[in-house]
């Protein structure tokens, strides 16, 4: 599977509850080798929510993007890919204890 396919697919909990859709993944950077590995994936409610970079901590300019990004984007959550106990073409399917993680970037 390629990261576009991945991208949109509906979440859903251990007992096939839809709990929203994959809105973007987290990669993480091994500092020694310098390769990335997926870290988990973004849940958001909405298809189309996206923080265009202002999950950032620090990105608060302008002021009046960033709060309507946030907002709209509001109920995203993070979910490690130790949590997903599937991806099949129709879902991402997670474990009965996932655990919810903030969206936001230090």
């Amino acid at each position: 599977m390629i990261l576009s396919e991945l991208l949109q697919l509906p979440v859903l909990d251990a007992v096939g509850t839809r709990i929203g859709v994959v809105t973007d993944v987290r990669f993480a950077l091994d500092h020694d080798s310098g390769d990335a590995h997926m870290l988990g994936v973004l849940i958001g409610r909405r298809s189309r929510a996206t923080f265009l970079g202002y999950e950032r901590k620090t990105e608060t300019a302008p002021a009046l993007i960033a709060r309507f990004l946030r907002w709209r984007a509001r109920g995203s959550f993070l979910v490690l890919l130790d949590d997903v106990r599937s991806i099949e073409p129709d879902g991402v399917r997670l474990r009965t204890d996932y655990r919810r993680y903030s969206p936001e970037l230090p």
